[in-house]
């Protein structure tokens, strides 16, 4: 089975869920008991959607780490400053093109982490180095 193929399926008596760990976290379908109504699905997830990952993530809830919006310096969309140098950092953070692991795992719960292991070493002065994750 591929990665991207392992759904988690939540439910308790109130609501049910899907999440995909290897997309990113991404919640992809969420559905809660509303009086009078029944099964409510607030959250749909399909095919189409999922087949546009990453390049395209405008459906379900991704997981928007460590910013929400997009970061803007003059002259260099998509990039921070962190000590005076520019680091790239693509709209919504790098958490959503990510993907997480599962660490427990219950009938109604899920818990999800995410390791960074790639790290960038920048020269800032001779004989000293700035790691950043």
């Amino acid at each position: 089975m591929n990665p991207s193929d392992i759904v988690i399926h939540l439910s308790d008596p109130l609501a049910k869920a899907e999440v995909r760990p290897s997309l990113g976290g991404w919640l992809t379908r969420y559905a809660r008991q509303v009086e009078d109504r029944g099964l409510v699905e607030v959250i749909h997830q399909d095919s189409e959607v999922e087949a546009r990952y990453p390049r395209e993530m405008w459906a379900g809830n991704p997981i928007l780490f460590p910013l929400v919006s997009f970061n803007h310096l003059p002259g260099a969309d998509h990039h921070y400053e962190w000590n005076g140098l520019r680091f790239p950092l693509p709209q919504h953070g790098f958490a959503r093109r990510t993907p997480w692991k599962v660490i427990d795992q219950a009938a109604d719960s899920v818990t999800v982490e995410l390791s960074c292991r790639k790290t960038s070493v920048i020269e800032k002065k001779p004989g000293q180095t700035l790691a950043h994750s």
